[in-house]
């Protein structure tokens, strides 16, 4: 979803509506830009990226609940500036991709670590364009900060 382009936001407002929800991620990611779009005339605090590092900067200092106009309630919260996924393995990360899901138990092996191993179904799925290719990157990247490849 984007809120510079509008892309998704319905689905999202649709999903949030009578529900209880919070915007967590790290700084620079949108959180506020989101909530922005999803409250018109709210106005929040946002910023760019720094341009020395790509990276976000603190704006939002305190979670904050909002009531959305269609239903429900939305918590902006501050950005993490560290993230890490302690103690989990490679299949916990899997897990987490819920698109993933459907064809983990499908590989040809049990084992599988959904890189270049044989009969992989998760690999499969992307070359089939059941899995967008982007989120398998990003999986990839995650795995290789926690050190599992």
């Amino acid at each position: 979803m984007s809120a510079k382009t509008g892309e998704g936001l319905d689905q999202l407002q649709s999903s949030l509506k009578g529900q209880l929800t919070i915007l967590s991620g790290q700084s620079g990611v949108g959180k506020s830009s989101l909530t922005n779009t999803l409250l018109p005339g709210k106005n929040l605090k946002t910023r760019e990226l720094s341009e020395k590092a790509g990276l976000g900067r603190h704006t939002t200092t305190s979670a904050m609940l909002y009531h959305l106009p269609e239903g429900g309630s939305l918590i902006d919260s501050p950005g993490v500036a560290v993230f890490g996924l302690a103690e989990m393995t490679a299949q916990d990360l899997a897990q987490g991709y819920r698109e993933f899901r459907p064809f983990l138990n499908h590989c040809q092996f049990n084992d599988c670590r959904h890189l270049k191993d044989k009969g992989c179904a998760i690999r499969q799925a992307i070359t089939e364009g059941s899995i967008d290719g982007a989120r398998y990157d990003r999986f990839v990247k995650l795995l290789q900060k926690m050190h599992l490849i």
